[in-house]
């Protein structure tokens, strides 16, 4: 961490947050406050997000990545098709209805509701 500010110098740092759980902040405190005083940058600790503190984007994207996750687990692919897994995971979860909205995203975007005999399970 010192060689990483030091070799910054040019550059003036406001501010510093540490993202850590509440058993690392002890740990965290001893080993970057000589180099914050030293510097003389202030810092503060924040939390890392739990899920009540995210928005609806980053719980889509939460589910995605463990929908994403579980096809792997069951199909054994390689983690060089996770873009293809992405698109349909995503492709999918359109067509599908929601449990808050009767529609699925797909028909409230474009209008009409897409056949799904393309579809194979």
């Amino acid at each position: 961490f010192d060689r990483k500010v030091w070799m910054q110098h040019d550059t003036k740092v406001k501010k510093f947050k540490i993202k850590s759980k509440q058993g690392d902040i002890d740990s965290l405190y001893n080993l970057l406050r000589l180099t914050l005083a030293v510097l003389a940058i202030p810092y503060e600790y924040t939390n890392i997000y739990d899920h009540s503190c995210i928005g609806a984007a980053e719980r889509y994207n939460i589910r995605l990545k463990n929908t994403i996750e579980l096809m792997y687990n069951e199909s054994m692919l390689l983690k060089k098709y996770w873009d293809y897994a992405l698109k349909t995971v995503s492709y999918i979860l359109n067509f599908t209805l929601s449990d808050k909205v009767a529609s699925t995203s797909f028909q409230m975007w474009i209008g009409y509701i897409e056949s799904l005999e393309h579809l194979k399970v």
